[in-house]
């Protein structure tokens, strides 16, 4: 590198009288000639200057002094080079200098476009249920719904007890008298229609018999009680005895028993007795 630098300081500068531009080098190419001293200084400053020599030689002789291009010089410079010498021991490690303070962080870049969804990946398995949480508050009560169509008729039930007997109407006025009759040209004509039942079980409070249960006087069966009207009369029988009108009611279609605390045991018969009476005129 050394070298480079004295090549480039003569650049330009033509040769006089045979002389060197540089005088120095001049001199110290002289010296070359001298007998070498046996001391190490000696030797070492020799080295040098004979390397200093070829360089003026290679500067006499390259055309680069009379204007040529620096390319050929440099080629010719690269000729003339000795052997190398061995590199000489690595000298210390200077000290580490001391750290710089970190400068400011910079701004934040602008966040870039988002890129293009990928494809969903698989469906994972599904978890265990949990447990059933606390049950919410009861909800207002909706709108009443529309009525639905009226269901077919159950069957009639049994007829209940007769109710209690209403207050007496206010007495209205008398009618007047009507035209006198003479009854000794009436007859009383009673007619007597008897039915009968026997208790299969034993029965208590309040039951209703069916009218089909019982037969009339020839042991026949019956679907309705007949000879019932405003001008007839029933009596009841239970084990032989007339018992109190309080105790059954009667239609065409069953007679009912308000036996309250009482039990007609099982095989118990059972005799309703309707008197039905009418008039006739005789002459």
């Amino acid at each position: 590198m050394k070298i480079i630098q004295q090549k480039r300081s003569c650049r330009g500068k033509s040769m006089r009288n045979g002389k060197h531009p540089n005088q120095r080098v001049a001199k110290q190419c002289v010296l070359l000639h001298e007998p070498k001293k046996n001391s190490i200084g000696s030797r070492r400053k020799s080295k040098k200057l004979k390397r200093k020599c070829n360089y003026r030689r290679l500067h006499k002789r390259t055309p680069y002094a009379t204007g040529h291009k620096r390319g050929q010089a440099r080629h010719g410079l690269q000729r003339l080079n000795g052997e190398r010498e061995a590199h000489g021991s690595h000298g210390l490690h200077g000290l580490n200098g001391e750290r710089e303070a970190h400068g400011p962080h910079a701004l934040h870049g602008l966040n870039g476009e988002r890129g293009a969804d990928g494809t969903p990946g698989p469906h994972g398995l599904n978890g265990e249920r949990g447990a059933n949480g606390a049950p919410g508050p009861q909800g207002l009560q909706g709108p009443i719904g529309e009525r639905g169509a009226n269901g077919a008729p159950g069957p009639q039930g049994l007829q209940g007890p007769p109710g209690l007997q209403g207050l007496p109407g206010a007495k209205g006025e008398q009618g007047p008298a009507g035209p006198a009759v003479d009854i000794s040209t009436i007859t009383v004509i009673p007619r007597s229609f008897r039915f009968f039942y026997s208790t299969p079980t034993s029965i208590s409070g309040t039951v209703a018999i069916p009218v089909t249960q019982f037969t009339n006087d020839t042991g026949e069966a019956i679907d309705q009680f007949i000879g019932m009207g405003t001008n007839s009369i029933n009596n009841l029988y239970i084990n032989g005895m007339m018992q109190e009108g309080r105790l059954f009611t009667i239609n065409r279609n069953s007679l009912v028993l308000q036996l309250n605390e009482d039990t007609v045991l099982a095989g118990t018969p059972i005799i309703l007795e309707i008197i039905q009476i009418s008039l006739q005129s005789v002459g």
